[in-house]
């Protein structure tokens, strides 16, 4: 509960249930789901119109799903923002900044994930048992708002406010067939030949939320590619696997395949994607907290021992 200046009480939960509402098709289907009655959620909705002063919902609307005001679109974006603040400032009230103790989240790639920390958090638990460390895939840049929350191994974030960026390694991005793939459609030998190959994406358009050594090479200035030989396979496990059996070419970045101990050539080696400088993250009220202090040198072995 918080209380405004207005001298009303809020119940910080409704803004959290407010957030899922928006993600759901009905009231009805989204109360189901929590367990609790249509009039419940309603009552929900209009405490909080009540609170922001303003309409949340369209109430009279064409077409499914339930369909946000303008006010309501500002308050949802908002939202995540909220409810990670508090979400740190409980972890500053429960950590003992001088203690190795502690349970944190850490986002960063599948490919450094599944690869790197998985196989070996059992080192950071044999050196530090109190600490807790949770692990969350993601090919999306994080926000910084994500990053002033939490731990994350991720691009550097140019004039980042509220964080400690710590430099891990430059991971520098390129193109790859197997030996498969080669024997059956060629090596090319020059960046124009590219357009009559097969490309494996992450996505089948370029985006800038993804990870730099994701798609870049659907947008660049040196070779195109033909939209009618491109697959899509969200997963970079997945993605291996099919270049593997011949399937096509995909991008990463040299260090990943070190981890994948996979055995792909590099396609025209000359033609370099983008160099990602990854480093580890978290917010600058953390620094001088032990238990951050032996994540971040876990990490840091890791790096220069791996990679």
């Amino acid at each position: 509960l918080i209380r405004n200046g207005n001298g009303r009480i809020m119940n910080i939960s409704y803004l959290a249930q407010f957030y899922n509402l928006s993600k759901h098709t009905t009231m009805r289907e989204y109360a189901k789901e929590a367990g609790v009655t249509p009039a419940q959620v309603s009552r929900m909705v209009l405490e909080l119109e009540k609170e922001f002063g303003a309409s949340l919902l369209v109430r009279k609307k064409n077409g499914p799903g339930i369909q946000l005001t303008e006010k309501g679109k500002a308050l949802i974006s908002h939202i995540p923002i909220i409810l990670g603040e508090i979400k740190k400032a409980r972890s500053l009230v429960d950590l003992d900044k001088n203690t190795s103790r502690g349970t944190f989240n850490l986002y960063s790639t599948h490919v450094l994930i599944d690869k790197l920390l998985s196989p070996n958090l059992h080192v950071l638990k044999e050196r530090q048992p109190d600490i807790t460390l949770n692990l969350f895939g993601t090919e999306n840049i994080l926000p910084s708002n994500i990053k002033r929350q939490g731990l994350s191994i991720a691009p550097y974030l140019q004039n980042a406010q509220g964080i400690v960026q710590k430099e891990l390694a430059s991971f520098h991005v390129g193109l790859w067939a197997s030996k498969k793939y080669l024997e059956r459609y060629g090596e090319p030998k020059h960046p124009s030949e590219l357009k009559r190959h097969t490309f494996i994406a992450f996505e089948e358009e370029w985006k800038e939320s993804l990870y730099p050594t994701q798609n870049w090479w659907l947008k660049n200035d040196t070779f195109e590619v033909d939209h009618s030989h491109i697959m899509v396979i969200k997963s970079n496990a997945g993605t291996i696997a099919a270049a593997e059996s011949g399937m096509g070419i995909f991008s990463l970045s040299e260090e990943a395949m070190k981890l994948f101990g996979s055995n792909f050539t590099r396609i025209l080696p000359d033609l370099k994607g983008p160099e990602v400088k990854m480093c580890l993250t978290y917010p600058e009220e953390w620094k001088e907290f032990v238990a951050i202090k032996e994540i971040e040198d876990f990490v840091l072995d890791l790096f220069k021992n791996k990679i």
